[in-house]
């Protein structure tokens, strides 16, 4: 614990509750308000993630020590793994559900189009996997950062690039836009922390970005670089209001709670919204019984995390099987 960062945990409980909101109306079929106002949810787990390897791990381990190296390996197999017996388990259990087919085609059969180019409906938590992708990328560019101090940024730029090149030659690559978001997270971790605080110290920054988003997308459209700088802005905005919370107010520490578990979070919210969508009740959900789903999913994502929560504290057995999964 006392290497969390509670502006990052913050940070990632709200995601977590604008996760809930872009999932449900997307099961819900109003896929055109999280696809255009929600586009930054995605990326920006990504892009908190690789922040976290830079401003925890690095300074915890070293840039390049077999410690960081066999941890980064471990949990990037692990999310990989849980992505892929997730997916089958979804498949097993879920059949008919959308952009699904039979076993074993929908899995196996798309492999490519799954672990390559990502973003299809064949597979669901697809967050997973980039950031698998990232944990196991992170490592030859911590080691490279060893060698020459520029060398995160320097991948990050020619990521984004190539990125950029593959949107506009109609090549895109959904798990490498994700990936990219990753390394912007990893080069922002090594700024300073007298530049952090420069930029999220006041409101200025963070409204600018935004303010910049907007400009770009109204000019451009949904574009690579517009979602980035939309999960940059978000991501920006998100931190500087968790630096200014009280925690121990009761909704900040709830938040803060879900950030804690915001890997679970995420699969768990999916899991009921799988539930949802299978009641008598589903195609009844208009506007107002979409305010229903989405209040309905977070409170049972929130309430799942508070009892595994104290599970953990009261049983060593739980916490031993959380950290096997999750840490």
């Amino acid at each position: 614990m006392s290497d969390r960062i509670g502006a990052v945990d913050f940070s990632r409980g709200m995601l977590v509750l604008f996760m809930v909101v872009y999932h449900s109306l997307n099961y819900l079929g109003h896929e055109s308000f999280p696809h255009y106002y929600l586009l930054f949810v995605p990326p920006s787990f990504i892009l908190i993630a690789g922040f976290i390897i830079t401003r925890v791990y690095v300074p915890r381990h070293g840039l390049d020590s077999p410690a960081i190296v066999s941890r980064l390996a471990l949990r990037s197999v692990k999310l990989v793994a849980l992505f892929t017996l997730l997916n089958v388990g979804a498949v097993l259990a879920f059949p008919g559900r959308a952009g699904g087919g039979p076993w074993p085609s929908s899995v196996v059969g798309g492999w490519f189009d799954i672990y390559v180019i990502g973003g299809s409906r064949s597979a669901v938590f697809e967050v997973l996997l980039p950031i698998g992708y990232l944990l196991f990328l992170s490592i030859p560019v911590l080691q490279l950062q060893s060698r020459v101090p520029s060398a995160t940024a320097g991948v990050t730029v020619a990521t984004v690039a190539i990125c950029v090149a593959a949107e506009q030659y109609g090549y895109p690559v959904y798990n490498l836009y994700m990936v990219g978001a990753g390394l912007l997270g990893m080069a922002i971790g090594f700024v300073p922390d007298a530049g952090l605080k420069a930029a999220v110290g006041r409101w200025g920054m963070p409204a600018a970005l935004y303010a910049l988003y907007w400009l770009s997308f109204m000019l451009l459209g949904d574009r690579y670089g517009v979602q980035l700088l939309a999960t940059l802005a978000s991501v920006t905005l998100l931190y500087a209001a968790g630096s200014r919370v009280d925690p121990r107010r009761w909704l900040p520490e709830q938040t803060l709670l879900l950030g804690r578990y915001s890997l679970m979070a995420y699969i768990v919210q999916i899991f009921y919204l799988q539930l949802f969508k299978r009641s008598p009740l589903y195609g009844e959900f208009e506007a107002p019984g979409a305010v229903v789903v989405i209040v309905s999913t977070a409170i049972l994502t929130w309430g799942t995390v508070l009892m595994v929560d104290r599970a953990r504290q009261r049983n060593t057995l739980v916490d031993r099987a959380y950290r096997l999964i999750f840490a």
